[in-house]
């Protein structure tokens, strides 16, 4: 039989003044050792969802327990019909952590259960959830913890009045973020096309002419991952891929292009003039 997971740790959750009550019942189905990159997986089963706080603390606290491993992280397994509205949104998170790049179109959603239906009601950014297969994926993820396959819906019953979307495909090769050596702000007139006059070391770049959005060209400074782009960054030029656009409003218009480098994400927003062609920016 598999141990509890107050059995065994049980004395290192009260060290630690955890919420003991939150892994009551709740079994360790696996623990998996990642020797290279000195990692541990421990793996729990229990009828109930255990927060995604509950789990990080929990992980924090057995650290100590596994000498000469540097992460433990900490997943769970549990009923389906145990699966509630918070549980879905931080599954959610989940695959944001994994570099979907959901950005915050899932802030204020509303989530109901039916059944095998899960319904998520968003304020905006649906049709771009769609592009990037968030439905399914999510889909996948409930499986995973659960054992059930639901059905992901979608829906944005408050849209904004005067929105409208436009998906754009991505094909071309992923490319990083450059940070300014020396920032240049200029606003655009007309988005125009430039070749590349530079390299990066390790970095293919392919013949097609780049768009430059706002600004002008630029020669790269230090290049950096979009996830290690904070707000400590200062000003920067983001250089990447773009997977949607969205044009809202009526007469003043902003436009949100959404752009990745593959290990994260951004979305840019441009607040037009009154009655100005906002085509130029996308």
């Amino acid at each position: 039989m598999k141990p509890l997971v107050t059995k065994i740790w049980g004395q290192r959750i009260e060290n630690y003044s955890l919420d003991i009550s939150n892994f009551e019942g709740t079994l360790v189905d696996c623990v998996k050792a990642d020797r290279q990159a000195k990692i541990i997986s421990i793996y729990l089963k229990g009828s109930k969802p255990i927060s995604g706080s509950a789990l990080q603390q929990l992980a924090a606290a057995l650290v100590y327990e596994f000498p000469g491993y540097i992460q433990v992280q900490t997943s769970s397994f549990f009923d389906y019909e145990q699966l509630t509205p918070e549980t879905v949104l931080e599954l959610a998170e989940e695959l944001k952590k994994k570099d979907l790049p959901i950005n915050g179109f899932l802030n204020h959603a509303q989530v109901s259960i039916d059944g095998n239906v899960i319904s998520i009601d968003v304020c905006n950014g649906d049709n771009i959830l769609r592009q990037i297969k968030f439905e399914e994926k999510l889909a996948i993820l409930v499986q995973k913890h659960t054992g059930v396959l639901p059905q992901v819906q979608l829906k944005c019953t408050n849209r904004p009045v005067g929105y409208e979307s436009k998906p754009v495909t991505v094909t071309a090769a992923p490319r990083p973020i450059v940070k300014m050596q020396k920032p240049v702000t200029r606003s655009a007139k007309s988005a125009k096309e430039e070749k590349a006059d530079f390299s990066i070391p390790g970095l293919q770049l392919d013949d097609t002419p780049l768009k430059v959005v706002m600004g002008k060209g630029f020669k790269p400074g230090e290049v950096l991952p979009l996830r290690e782009i904070g707000s400590e960054a200062g000003k920067c030029v983001v250089w990447g891929d773009v997977f949607a656009c969205e044009i809202s409003g009526n007469r003043r218009k902003v436009c949100t292009i959404s752009l990745t480098d593959y290990t994260g994400s951004v979305s840019l927003k441009i607040i037009s003039g009154f009655d100005e062609n906002v085509e130029k920016w996308i």
